[in-house]
């Protein structure tokens, strides 16, 4: 199959802003009218498939004739020659459209027709937070992801989708005596309800807490949560408790009606490593169970943290290349260990920065966070 783009359109530059050139330029003339002309004279071979993207006006009767299936990417009538997108491509995300005709998985969730009719802001991203094992951070994590996000300028929604423990609600309300918004209290519609705004918990970021203790909902009910919630915020991280590589077959999971789906559509997924011979080779397991359920690669990022007491030297990286993104290694301290312990939020800490700003750079590209400044704030610095 091959895939070409002719026009700057906001639908086309969206996907050529991302896509590789070689990918979908067309290899002769500079304008839509030459590109044509030699498209006309590249008949498609049976069997295979071609097609053409365009917004700009041109002689299309030759190129459908040599066998090209042209699609009109504009909101005006369509020339001779070519035809509309399906309506199910137009009600679908442009990260989809990516992954179908060129094979490129791009964290672009805004609707195809809504980006042809010029509406341009961008659907929020998730970014699911999960790991193997309970003890590696995840519920940190979620936060501290949180308020880098926010303080970049994005406007982030934390969701705990740790049902069994609450683990964010333990730690911004110990005591259990806060009248906190919780996701159970949404029953449709906008998703406010469901969400405490930051300035109200002295954080940046917006929070919806699991709900209460006696309390349960569906997965399904998270799931049409999120896709309202990502209307409104620009990033949303789901702070998730430990899945398992038998969680994929099984419909009643958060691996399964959670990250599968959201992945799938082309958002990220953070797994957290626990450092150790046995923790890492027990995540292996996991990691190589993701691409066989049809998590893409390219939606996986890995993180491992070093726990405190662990020597470096006993540290030994693995190689999870074939799985996904390998973001850095956390070191954790016991300086860090008594902030959380304190409650605070917002703090700096050298061991763990650098990883969060790639984890960040990684999920949201485009946004300005640059590993390499925070890396370089904190040279001389030593475990």
């Amino acid at each position: 199959m091959v895939s070409l783009i002719v026009g700057n359109g906001p639908l086309l530059t969206a996907l050529t802003s991302r896509i590789p050139p070689e990918r979908w330029h067309v290899p002769a003339g500079a304008a839509p009218v030459e590109q044509a002309h030699w498209l006309s004279l590249q008949h498609v071979p049976p069997g295979k498939h071609g097609f053409i993207f365009t917004d700009q006006p041109a002689q299309w009767m030759p190129v459908q004739a040599a066998g090209w299936r042209i699609y009109w990417c504009d909101a005006s009538q369509e020339p001779v020659g070519t035809e509309p997108l399906p309506e199910a491509a137009l009600q679908r995300p442009i990260t989809d459209m990516a992954r179908r005709f060129w094979g490129v998985n791009i964290p672009d969730r805004r609707i195809v027709a809504d980006v042809m009719l010029g509406h341009l802001e961008r659907t929020g991203t998730v970014l699911t937070v999960t790991s193997n094992t309970g003890g590696v951070g995840k519920t940190v994590t979620s936060r501290r992801l949180a308020e880098r996000a926010a303080q970049a300028g994005l406007r982030t929604l934390l969701i705990d989708g740790n049902m069994r423990q609450s683990s964010q609600r333990s730690f911004f309300d110990p005591m259990r005596n806060k009248p906190l918004h919780t996701i159970y209290e949404w029953r449709g519609g906008k998703p406010f309800p469901a969400a405490n705004q930051g300035r109200t918990l002295g954080i940046n970021y917006d929070i919806s807490f699991a709900p209460p203790t006696g309390v349960t909902t569906t997965w399904r009910q998270y799931m049409m949560y999120i896709h309202e919630a990502r209307k409104w915020w620009q990033l949303i991280i789901v702070d998730l408790d430990r899945i398992s590589a038998a969680d994929f077959d099984d419909e009643t999971t958060a691996a399964s009606s959670i990250v599968l789906p959201l992945t799938m559509g082309g958002d990220p997924c953070l797994v957290i490593v626990k450092a150790g011979i046995q923790t890492q080779g027990d995540a292996m397991g996991l990691l190589m169970a993701m691409p066989q359920a049809g998590v893409p690669r390219e939606c996986v990022g890995i993180k491992d943290t070093i726990p405190v007491g662990m020597k470096q030297s006993e540290y030994q990286r693995f190689d999870y290349s074939r799985y996904g993104m390998f973001l850095g290694t956390e070191f954790q301290s016991e300086a860090a260990s008594a902030r959380i312990a304190a409650g605070q939020s917002g703090w700096a800490d050298p061991g763990l920065d650098h990883v969060r700003e790639a984890v960040l750079a990684w999920a949201c590209p485009d946004i300005g966070f640059d590993p390499a400044k925070v890396k370089e704030k904190q040279k001389g610095w030593k475990l």
